[in-house]
């Protein structure tokens, strides 16, 4: 019993780990692009996990007009950036946001 449990607990932090290695990749990647597309900045709270914010980037970039998305769990910051000439309504990203159990403080858009 102790084995199965045991075996379990590896393979969550197996899976785990490369999900976070994944991601790190992707992020350090995308930190070479430049471009003048707009950025959102989205103050939250509730965001209290890494499975919180992979759940949020995986929502926002299924839209087409996002770019990237930078979370930060110790700040409570999505950073969005949007594809050239593209834009989602305050609205938009807050239902987003808040349909996955996290509150919106503020919202502020900037240039890049």
């Amino acid at each position: 019993m102790k084995l199965k449990i045991m075996l379990k607990v590896i393979v969550v932090f197996t899976i785990g780990f490369l999900l976070l290695n994944g991601h790190f990749l992707i992020a350090e990647s995308s930190k070479t692009t430049k471009s003048e597309n707009g950025v959102v900045q989205v103050s939250v709270k509730g965001m209290v996990c890494d499975f919180c914010a992979r759940g949020l980037e995986k929502v926002f970039l299924k839209k087409e007009e996002v770019n990237k998305i930078d979370v930060s769990l110790e700040k409570g910051l999505v950073r969005i950036h949007m594809k050239p000439k593209k834009s989602l309504k305050d609205k938009t990203i807050k239902k987003l946001i808040t349909d996955n159990g996290i509150s919106v403080e503020k919202i502020i858009r900037s240039k890049k």
